[in-house]
C-alpha cells in the first residue's frame, strides 16, 4: 500500500468476549512491523537481518562481519 492509497480514517472495533480467552488485538501488525524495520535497517546500513530480535549487538556484529 502507498501512502496516498492510506484512508483518512480507520475504524477499529474491539469485540468484548466475556467468558471467552483473550485474543489480543495488536497482534496483527507485529509481522508487517518487523518486515519493514527490516527493510529500513537494510537499506540504511546495507545489511539484511534476518532474525528478531534487531538488537544493537545484532546489528553490530551483521556491520562488521
Amino acid at each position: 500500500m502507498r501512502f496516498r492509497a492510506v484512508p483518512e480514517t480507520v475504524e477499529v472495533h474491539v469485540v468484548e468476549r466475556p467468558g471467552e480467552p483473550c485474543l489480543g488485538t495488536g497482534e496483527a501488525a507485529q509481522g508487517p512491523v518487523a518486515g519493514a524495520i527490516g527493510n529500513a535497517i537494510r537499506n540504511a546500513i546495507g545489511v539484511r537481518l534476518y532474525d528478531l530480535p534487531f538488537t544493537r549487538d545484532r546489528l553490530i556484529r551483521a556491520m562488521t562481519s
